[in-house]
């Protein structure tokens, strides 16, 4: 059963939209958050890059980066695109997000056909996607109005069966069978017993009420969620001791955010606590939290 649990949090000088975590194997502890603010009478864009280092199990500021702008919209799916992610463990596997509040996941194996694996709505837009670095069927969503989801990746993906015929086999002559036959072997190879492909939410972290919900990304780290947890749980225990000194009934911890559980259903062996940072927009937070597999 998932759970999250919020570690750290910082306030940002501007509105917040890109949290990522550094992939290279020398700086998997560095994060680097974005904020981003039109100014609508003048139309200028500003923005800045806060990058960070996790030391001690907290976040500790480095030198600023720079500015930071965001590319432009895709035209593609029934609004703008938001982002694409392409699965670091199968070739053809790409998802993407939209501002249409759903999140799809596409077999690129005839990238002149394109097939539609799975599709969730998420009841938000779709600003960012992240795999997960060890688990193949796990991503982390920035939902916009609708916070930060782990979505699974459940079953194969027999679903390009049934849409081969209509769809890869619409293309005439060679084109068209070869592309029938991609798909027929995607599904072979990924469905299986394993039923047609489905993405479900199976945990759910929120910042604040009206919060924009934009940065997110895993660290790639797997001792990191630990060193965070030790850290967080001695910095509430002193607060607590401090509050009783004062003569005051201790509080309990404040876990920030929203504690969620639901179905995992991993069955990859690769359990455990992950560390992830998440960004919002209009209340300028960075969060640090762990989802328990």
């Amino acid at each position: 059963m998932p759970a999250t649990r919020c570690l750290e949090r910082r306030e940002l000088p501007l509105p917040a939209d890109v949290a990522e975590w550094c992939p290279h194997p020398a700086a998997l502890r560095v994060l680097a958050a974005g904020t981003y603010q039109l100014d609508e009478a003048s139309g200028q864009r500003r923005g800045g890059l806060h990058v960070f280092r996790l030391a001690g199990g907290a976040l500790q500021p480095l030198p600023p980066a720079g500015a930071l702008d965001l590319p432009g919209d895709r035209r593609t799916h029934g609004a703008g695109v938001t982002c694409v992610a392409s699965s670091p463990f199968r070739q053809y596997d790409v998802c993407t997000g939209s501002y249409d509040d759903r999140l799809r996941l596409w077999d690129l194996r005839a990238p002149a056909r394109p097939l539609l694996c799975a599709e969730l709505d998420t009841s938000g837009g779709v600003w960012r996607a992240k795999w997960h670095p060890a688990d193949p069927g796990l991503l982390l969503v920035a939902c916009m109005y609708r916070g930060f989801a782990a979505v699974r990746l459940e079953g194969g993906a027999a679903a390009h069966a049934d849409r081969a015929p209509a769809e890869a086999g619409a293309g005439a002559g060679a084109g068209g069978a070869a592309a029938a036959a991609v798909a027929a072997g995607a599904a072979g190879e990924r469905g299986g017993a394993c039923g047609r492909p489905r993405l479900a939410v199976v945990a759910r972290y929120e910042h604040q009420p009206g919060s924009l919900s934009y940065g997110a990304d895993w660290c790639r780290d797997p001792t990191a969620a630990a060193e965070a947890e030790a850290a967080a749980a001695a910095a509430a225990g002193a607060a607590a001791a401090a509050e009783g000194a004062g003569g005051d009934e201790p509080a309990a911890a404040a876990t920030g955010g929203e504690e969620a559980e639901g179905g995992c259903g991993c069955g990859d062996g690769s359990g455990g606590a992950w560390l992830a940072a998440t960004a919002s927009f209009y209340d300028r937070q960075l969060h640090l939290w762990r989802l328990q597999l």
